[in-house]
């Protein structure tokens, strides 16, 4: 045996007890893995939940500037938990444009402005928040759920009009069957593979 091999063999030797012996290398290797996944996998959905249930429980104030809201949209703004003052739309040439309102949405006395428009057949809106504010994001969010329940049933309610079927004119593409059938990885397969995207994190 060559003395080059016998070096490398004696210093593996010498690395390899080092490492055995050091107890806080073994148990960051197999203990805090084991036990960081589940707290991840647990742990990490409750904080979401929670984080849900406070933002529902937040109260906001939004200011609606507009000459005229549809009677259906106003029905959505009072269903999404907002409290809503309304007032007349300023003249402006962009309603993107804050022209003296931002420091309302500074100071926090309202938490968002939603601005709508009538142009013909299409309703335009903007809608001005300050993104560092928790408040003012879930005001933004709320309006925009409303806005687009709105659009929704305002599109399938034009479609009728037309005399055409919403459902296939909206839909023309569908999935046919389960979805969960069509992935034919087994679960202990789904898990190796959630698992192998952690392990170099750690």
């Amino acid at each position: 045996m060559s003395k080059p091999f016998l070096r490398v063999r004696t210093i593996a030797k010498k690395e390899l007890v080092e490492f055995v012996r050091d107890w806080r290398t073994i148990l960051a290797i197999l203990v805090i893995p084991l036990l960081m996944f589940p707290l991840l996998f647990i742990l990490f959905p409750l904080l979401l939940a929670s984080e849900a249930a406070e933002l529902e429980a937040i109260e906001v104030d939004i200011v609606v500037q507009s000459d005229s809201i549809p009677e259906e949209l106003g029905l959505l703004f009072e269903n999404a938990t907002l409290n809503i003052v309304y007032e007349p739309l300023p003249e402006l040439e962009f309603l993107s444009t804050p022209d003296g309102d931002q420091e309302r949405l500074r100071n926090g006395s309202i938490d968002a402005i939603l601005r709508l428009q009538m142009n013909d057949t299409i309703l335009e809106y903007a809608v001005l928040y300050l993104s560092t504010s928790e408040q003012s994001l879930e005001a933004r969010s709320r309006t925009f759920d409303a806005l687009g329940a709105w659009e929704q049933n305002e599109t399938v309610r034009r479609i009728d009009a037309a005399g055409l079927d919403a459902n296939q004119t909206l839909d023309p593409l569908r999935w046919n069957g389960d979805i969960a059938q069509s992935d034919v990885a087994t679960q202990g397969e789904q898990a190796g593979m959630a698992l192998s995207l952690f392990i170099p994190l750690v």
